[in-house]
Formats: C-alpha cells, sequence, structure tokens
C-alpha cells in the first residue's frame, strides 16, 4: 500500500479548530527497488563526468540497510544507518573509505526516511545532521517510490572562502520494485576499501624531488596537502583556473618545495581543507598517481613511470620526518623555495594558454598530455622574479612553518 504525508483526524470530529492530533508515519520504500538517475546542480549545472548514466540500487532486506549509486566512472557503497553509516567509494578502478560528508551533495541516502517531516501530501524533509546534508524527496503517489532528491550540503571546508551551496537535484526514472539484483553488487573490493594498498617495491633510499601546490596564501604547509610534480600541477591548475569552481577552494598562490621522499609510494589520499581532511587508508608511506587517476594504468600509476602526464602526491601527517636525517618516515620538507601569485601566472598569459590546450585537446587530458602551450609559461614564472624573463616575483610569508 502506497502511503501519503497526512494528518489522521478522530473520525465524526468536524470543528474548524480540531485537537492536535500526531501525523501519519513516514511513508516507508519498499525492501528492494531501483532506479535509473540523472542529476543537475542549481539551474543546469553538471553534476560531473560519468554521471550521465548513473543508477541506484536499495536493498533493506539484509541485516543492514545496503544502497549503491553507478555510474560510468564512480560508485558509492553505503551500508547501516544514522551515525553507524560507512561509505565507500570506488574511482575508475581504486577504492577508499570516505568520511560521510565529504560527498558535497554526490550522496544519495533515503536511511533518514522514518525521521524526515512530511512538507507535502508526497514529499519529505530531513536535515542529517553526520553527513552534513539536507534532503527534500518527491514520492510518486503511484509506487511510492523516489522521482526527485534533492540535496543541499552544509559543510564548509576548513579554512576555504564561505561559498553559497547549491541544491543538486537528483531525478529518478524506471523506477522499479522487487526485481531481483545481482549479489555482487553488493562486494565491496577490499584493496583500498578494507585494507590498505602495499606500498610499491623499490630498493632505493630516499629521493630528492621538486614539487608544486596550490593554495591560500595563509596556509603554505605540506601536511595532509597534496601536491604534484610540474607536469601534474600544471594538469590540475588548467582544469581548475578554468572551471566554474576556481573561487570555492581559495587558491591564490602556488608554492614550489623540494621535499625527499620514500619511494615505496602508497596509495593516493585526495586532500581538501585546511587542515587537510583525506580520503584513504594510507597514513604513511606517500600516496602516488596519473593526474586524476587511469583505469588502463595499474593502480592509477602508483608505481608507473608517469614521466609524460607527470604525478600527483598526497603526503600524509603520520609520514612526515621529524627532521632531515630522520629514518622511520616517508617524506621531509627540505625547504619552500618560491612562491608566486595566480594573479601573475593569469597576467603572463598561463590561464588563455591553458583555456587554448583544453579547447584544442581537452577531450585527452585523462590519457595524454596536452599542456604543451601552458606548461612553458608556468615553467618560466618560477625560472626568474623578473617579468621580462616571463618569470614572477617570489612572495613571502611571515606565518610560514619552520622546519
Amino acid at each position: 500500500m502506497v502511503m501519503s504525508c497526512v494528518l489522521l483526524l478522530p473520525l465524526g470530529y468536524h470543528t474548524a479548530e480540531p485537537p492536535p492530533t500526531p501525523p501519519a508515519p513516514s511513508p516507508t520504500l519498499p525492501d528492494l527497488w531501483s532506479a535509473q538517475l540523472s542529476c543537475k546542480i542549481g539551474t543546469n549545472g553538471s553534476c560531473g563526468a560519468g554521471m550521465e548514466a548513473a543508477s541506484f540500487f536499495y536493498d533493506s532486506r539484509a541485516t543492514t540497510l545496503r544502497q549503491r549509486l553507478n555510474s560510468s566512472l564512480l560508485v558509492y557503497w553505503l551500508e547501516g544507518q544514522g551515525g553507524r553509516r560507512k561509505l565507500y567509494s570506488k574511482y575508475v578502478d581504486e577504492c577508499r573509505p570516505m568520511p560521510l560528508n565529504f560527498t558535497f551533495g554526490q550522496l544519495i541516502d533515503f536511511s533518514w526516511m522514518p525521521l524526515a517531516t512530511c512538507i507535502g501530501a508526497h514529499s519529505l524533509f530531513y536535515s542529517d545532521a553526520h553527513a552534513a546534508m539536507n534532503y527534500t524527496v518527491q514520492l510518486d503517489p503511484a509506487n511510492g517510490l523516489p522521482t526527485e532528491l534533492d540535496v543541499l550540503p552544509w559543510l564548509q571546508l576548513p579554512g576555504t572562502p564561505e561559498v553559497t551551496p547549491q541544491v543538486r537535484r537528483w531525478s529518478f526514472t524506471m523506477a522499479s520494485a522487487g526485481v531481483p539484483q545481482p549479489t555482487t553488487l553488493w562486494n565491496i573490493p577490499r584493496p583500498g576499501c578494507l585494507d590498505p594498498l602495499p606500498p610499491c617495491a623499490d630498493s632505493r633510499p630516499k629521493q630528492r624531488f621538486h614539487v608544486y601546490i596550490a593554495h591560500p596564501h595563509q596556509f603554505v604547509d605540506l601536511a595532509n596537502q597534496d601536491s604534484g610534480d610540474a607536469r601534474g600541477d600544471v594538469a590540475f591548475l588548467c582544469p581548475d583556473l578554468t572551471s566554474d569552481e576556481k573561487e570555492s577552494n581559495g587558491y591564490d598562490t602556488v608554492s614550489m618545495w623540494v621535499v625527499d621522499m620514500d619511494v615505496h609510494w602508497g596509495q593516493y589520499r585526495q586532500c581538501n581543507g585546511y587542515p587537510g581532511l583525506c580520503i584513504g587508508l594510507e597514513g604513511f608511506f606517500v600516496g602516488r598517481q596519473v593526474p586524476f587517476g587511469d583505469p588502463d594504468l595499474p593502480l592509477s600509476g602508483q608505481c608507473s613511470l608517469n614521466a609524460a602526464r607527470g604525478s600527483w602526491f598526497s603526503h600524509p601527517t603520520g609520514g612526515r620526518c621529524p627532521s632531515e636525517a630522520s629514518a622511520n618516515c616517508s617524506w621531509w620538507p627540505l625547504r619552500r623555495v618560491k612562491s608566486v601569485a595566480i594573479n601573475c601566472l593569469k597576467q603572463l598569459g598561463f590561464v588563455a594558454a591553458c583555456k587554448e590546450d583544453l579547447s584544442e585537446h581537452g577531450a585527452l587530458r585523462f590519457k595524454e598530455w596536452i599542456y604543451n602551450r601552458s606548461m612553458p609559461i608556468f615553467e618560466a614564472a618560477f625560472a626568474s622574479d623578473e617579468a621580462v624573463y616571463g618569470g614572477c616575483p617570489s612572495i613571502q610569508f611571515d606565518n610560514e612553518e619552520s622546519n
């Protein structure tokens, strides 16, 4: 039976001001159902690559409620209810556990429905403190399954500019209940999600690298942050500085560091905020991958050469060396070489070159190196302080952490 959100009044009661009556129970979903998904952010914004052909699966018959979102690039598994929920994410072929509040609207969850408030005949609202999101769902009066789910994240990453969050609207089509689902849907990969990935086999001692990191000028440290070699950072900066979301991260500076790193690379962790909130189980070894990952490379390039496309690195606090000569640690920031203002890069034509590179070869950016116009401008900015030589002046910081 399909239930709606109505107030039940005592039989035969007809006065204009009825006494308070408890609301009807919130509608419940079928134990087993699935649907196709589409998504938009705000008026017509994209929800990201891979969400063009997404699907959703729900199964409450087991001891633990299980939900899954599928797209061409991303899979989410959500198990349990309330504060005991566990979230896992697989991007291309790499699996990681995630905090509930790290998805910024990508999390689809209906475990809250018994606690929701009816705000219409077939609509409910719930504010989820654990996931830092507000949910509003519209139900089909014919079958009781969702037709739309609005998700509004209200988490502010520490140290980032205040931005107005936008609603992510998920639309459900071709929803069906009771159709058997393959049991393999619920097989969460152990490597990366449940067990740490082993580090790369390498007999060399720590190696010295130049790495680059974009950051707000007031946050200079590398701990629990992500960096890249020159190619890796250009592959990050070009899409970031030409996107509509470039203001949300607060980046106004790029810094170059000399860092000693253990080349037993671990799984790369995506870190955001200051201090950094990171995704993944690797808490000691420096993480590494090609920019944006690649399902055609083992472990997205964790142990590959990556010479053409560059590498990204993650610097876990747990692996930072107490001093340069320390053992039993994975990285030591020897010194910050130079920091430049992103506005200077723009004045040198870096962003304009990025737009040209992306316009001409953007479809290949996840598979090949495409930034041949942008790269020389980036390198010249760090090679000199003089604009006549294509350089940017070096920025000094009063609050820089001492090594």
